[in-house]
């Protein structure tokens, strides 16, 4: 249950992440915008790696 819960923060963090990077790209903030896809793909992929790892590796 509390994986669930985190992940659900994380998928809701990432999809604020990913709308204020459309926002900024709208508004001609390229470079910021890319960065904030970069840091909401992080957001996501670092935490399942973990679990990834420790599920199948360990």
């Amino acid at each position: 249950m509390i994986n669930f819960l985190v992940l659900f923060f994380l998928f809701t963090v990432s999809y604020y992440l990913t709308t204020y990077a459309r926002w900024a790209w709208q508004h001609g903030y390229r470079r910021g915008a890319a960065g904030i896809v970069c840091l909401a793909l992080l957001t996501l992929a670092v935490p399942v790696a973990v679990w990834a790892y420790h599920q199948y590796v360990q």
